[in-house]
């Protein structure tokens, strides 16, 4: 799966505490805020659209495959 970055704002001073209480749990914080990412996306994107996107990028790509030649085939039908 590839991730793209997310970008926020937040108070530096807040920030180093968060970190250092993070660490002191033994926890990290893009850890925690993976899996908050994670739930959120749980709870907010309904079950059908998980479930697309999870299948989405579990097929293999198609890209490499040649395309299959029809006409050979409505030849065939036709007699």
């Amino acid at each position: 799966m590839k991730n793209t970055t997310v970008t926020v704002s937040f108070d530096p001073e807040k920030l180093d505490a968060l970190r250092m209480y993070l660490s002191r749990k033994g926890a990290d914080l893009e850890s925690e805020l993976d899996d908050f990412l994670e739930k959120c996306y749980q709870k907010t994107v309904p079950a059908g659209i998980r479930d697309f996107i999870s299948a989405k990028q579990e097929t293999p790509e198609t890209s490499g495959r040649k395309p299959t030649n029809s006409s050979s085939r409505s030849a065939k039908t036709e007699n």
